[in-house]
């Protein structure tokens, strides 16, 4: 079974270094844990997913982390990755 593996582009990797420790471990455990969790589901053979399908999930995943950051992600069952497309940090 092919693992799902993590992208994080290099301006959000970027931003992820101008982060404190704290937030850096925190988003890094999180989005971790997603691909793990993903990894450990049921394969889905790639015939089964048609690009329409990918296109068609709606807006991207997102997850907030406890210092007021907003992280947004994908999921391309396809090529079996987890790209992150945004880290911004959210007021209050």
């Amino acid at each position: 079974m092919k693992q799902f593996t993590l992208h994080i582009p290099k301006d959000i990797a970027g931003q992820l270094r101008e982060c404190r420790v704290s937030v850096r471990a925190s988003i890094h455990a999180r989005l971790k844990g997603i691909v793990e969790d993903l990894t450990a589901r049921l394969p889905v053979p790639k015939q089964l997913v048609s690009k329409q399908a990918v296109a068609a999930r709606g807006p991207p995943m997102r997850f907030y982390v406890f210092e007021g950051y907003r992280v947004s992600y994908q999921v391309n069952p396809v090529t079996r990755r987890v790209v992150v497309l945004g880290l911004q940090a959210e007021p209050g």
